[in-house]
């Protein structure tokens, strides 16, 4: 016990140490819970890729000849959907797989690309860095019509404020950009 100078306990001197540790655990729990916030709610940009990847074959495998839908596809930033055999070429996802067909979700590593960063090769090296992909039971043709195709951005839809229509036409499944009605 910690005593005055005239013997007496000096209860000022407890009191100030009992609440300068009640403050430093309290900013403690604090740190504690923001971090176990921040693993919770904070999602890692491949893991919504996935979320949406799934969701986007959901719908395709779902459609009917002759059907559409729009799918909103705000996230993650930073990635391109794209459908694979492209001229010939598949990523190595899907080839360990031995999955004919597949779409998937790849990483940017800048904002909007031009065309000469969507060839396929430039695509296919990008998916094979970071992307997650999903087996498709048919041919998918994605940003195009007929045989041209092109990644759609995530970004570049977030910021015309369009999604992706998905349609099946002729045993084909085609997505494109279209305007998400709200």
């Amino acid at each position: 016990m910690i005593r005055n100078k005239r013997g007496e306990e000096d209860v000022v001197l407890w009191e100030y140490l009992k609440i300068v540790l009640a403050v430093i655990v309290i900013l403690g729990l604090v740190y504690l819970g923001a971090q176990l916030y921040g693993l919770f709610k904070g999602k890692s940009d491949l893991a919504k890729a996935g979320v949406h990847i799934d969701n986007i074959v959901s719908k395709i495998e779902g459609l009917s000849e002759g059907k559409n839908i729009v799918y909103a596809l705000y996230s993650p930033n930073g990635y391109a959907l794209s459908a694979w055999p492209y001229n010939q070429m598949i990523p190595n996802q899907c080839k360990s797989k031995n999955w004919a067909n597949c779409v998937c979700l790849c990483k940017r590593r800048d904002g909007i690309l031009g065309p000469v960063q969507n060839s396929p090769e430039n695509v296919l090296k990008l998916c094979n860095e970071e992307g997650i992909c999903k087996q498709v039971k048919s041919s998918v043709l994605v940003g195009g019509s007929f045989s041209q195709q092109y990644p759609l951005e995530v970004n570049k839809l977030l910021k015309d404020g369009t999604g992706i229509n998905i349609s099946l036409k002729d045993g084909r499944y085609y997505v494109i950009p279209e305007e998400v009605k709200k």
